[in-house]
């Protein structure tokens, strides 16, 4: 839970030495990793391969204000409904490195009034669900692909290690759907046309 003031609060995950994983977490009966109540600042960095997992949903209260940042290196990967702020004044979503990735058909809303979603040059918007902001600026690439990476090894049960892979590999290509005012600023993508597993920028 973080607790917001006028004047704003802050969170920083910084996966500089090692993975993050929200798992298993809970809000009453429902899954939950985070609760933002009001002008919550969440700031994901790191210079390593390590990548941040938001296996249960984050959520956002009623007074707006919450903005997400990522940059740096590796991903944050989101499933199920994730909500920035449930209303009042929307935030921004900046992504300035790395990727931000929804997976499974998992959402990431702000349901705040002018919310916007800005993704930068070099950085990466990837996976398979649906994003909503009242505005959308795409400056870096677009990788619409099936890819679930698991948890990481000895986390949560997790088996597997995975790469820091910002494309997908050997899966199909996924449908990514953003809901609001969109400015494509010469955004490429990346997607998997010949069905081997292989990415073709286009």
């Amino acid at each position: 839970y973080m607790a917001g003031t006028a004047s704003g609060t802050s969170l920083s995950l910084d996966t500089s030495a090692g993975h993050i994983v929200f798992d298993g977490n809970q809000a009453g009966s429902n899954a939950n990793s985070l609760y933002l109540d009001k002008n919550v600042a969440v700031n994901v960095s790191g210079s390593g391969r390590y990548n941040v997992y938001f296996n249960d949903p984050l959520t956002g209260g009623t007074e707006g204000g919450n903005s997400f940042n990522k940059a740096g290196e590796g991903f944050v990967q989101f499933n199920g409904d994730n909500v920035l702020n449930a209303g009042g004044a929307g935030g921004l979503v900046n992504v300035t490195g790395g990727v931000f990735r929804v997976v499974g058909g998992a959402s990431f809303s702000d349901n705040g009034t002018g919310g916007s979603f800005v993704l930068g040059q070099g950085a990466t918007l990837a996976g398979g669900g649906t994003l909503k902001s009242d505005s959308f600026i795409i400056s870096g690439i677009l990788s619409p692909d099936a890819d679930t990476f698991i948890k990481p090894e000895g986390v949560g049960g997790g088996s597997v290690d995975p790469a820091n892979d910002q494309v997908a590999t050997g899966k199909e290509i996924a449908t990514l759907t953003i809901k609001g005012n969109t400015t494509l600023n010469v955004a490429p993508r990346n997607v998997d046309l010949g069905g081997s597993g292989t990415d073709d920028l286009v």
